[in-house]
Formats: C-alpha cells, structure tokens, sequence
C-alpha cells in the first residue's frame, strides 16, 4: 500500500527535517513463548515538547493483528537510540523501548493487519500526537512472535 502524501502535510515534513526537529527511531522485539511482543515510543516525562508521529512502519513474522494502544508505563528495555535526520542534528526527548507480556497492554486506539513477513505503513501521515510522558505501542495480538516498527516523528516546542 501506498503511503497518501498531501503537498502540505510533505512540505511540513520537510520545514521541520531542515530545521532539524525530524527524527527516526526503532525497535525490534523477539518473540518470546505464551507472550505478546511490543515496541513502544514514548515521549519521555522531562520532555518540554510535543512528539508528532508523521508515519510509522511495522514487521511481523507471522500473519497478525498490530495493535496500536496507548501504554504510557516504560517497557522493560530501551530498544535502540534515535537520530535526528538533520546531519549533525541534536537528540530528541523521546525513546523507543521494547517488552513482552502476557495480555494485552494499555488502551486499544486501533488495529494494522500485518502480513507474515512483511513491512506495512498505514497509508496515512500525522498520525498521533504524544506530550511529555505519553507513549504509544504497537503490540502483536499473536504470542510467540516477533514484532518490529520504526518511527518518523517530529518534536515542537510547547
């Protein structure tokens, strides 16, 4: 599927890579026995910006519902650092973690169907807005299985 790109929503892209506020992030999850695997970015609480996720992507080893849930609690590990997409860019204030559980973590906001072995992007930009301490995951509704996501986001001052 193809990601829908208005000229406005690319050029407010592009306006805030320049002025080196775009970042990327990921996480990948190993699938873990009787558990549900999740990758969750998070705006940390000492933040003193707005995080605004303008596209996400998601991989799956198995053909499976990727929930998108609102889950502001750490998860167990922080998955990889971030980079601003501005060369020489300064860090952001989010993070992007990692975890498993047993059940379903947070509250549902809404749901991907994701291929085995395949990337998915919804094909929609400016998707979610995080303040400081917000998170959201995308979490597998399969147990025992993997689950990746990389994150396009932006971070403006409040």
């Amino acid at each position: 599927m193809q990601i829908i790109q208005s000229p406005a929503a690319v050029l407010d892209w592009l306006t805030l890579l320049r002025a080196g506020r775009a970042f990327i992030a990921s996480g990948d999850s190993a699938a873990v026995v009787g558990e549900l695997s999740m990758v969750q970015l998070k705006n940390r609480d000492d933040s003193s910006a707005q995080l605004l996720i303008y596209a996400l992507s998601v991989f799956s080893t198995t053909a499976q519902e990727i929930q998108i849930r609102r889950f502001d609690t750490d998860l167990a590990s922080v998955s990889t650092a971030e980079s601003n997409l501005l060369a020489d860019g300064a860090l952001s204030a989010a993070e992007c973690r990692v975890g498993s559980s047993v059940a379903a973590s947070g509250t549902l906001h809404g749901n991907l169907n994701v291929l085995a072995n395949t990337t998915y992007s919804p094909p929609l930009l400016w998707l979610y807005e995080l303040g400081p301490g917000d998170a959201i995951i995308l979490q597998g509704s399969a147990a025992n299985t993997r689950v990746a996501a990389t994150f396009w986001y932006a971070m403006i001052a409040q």
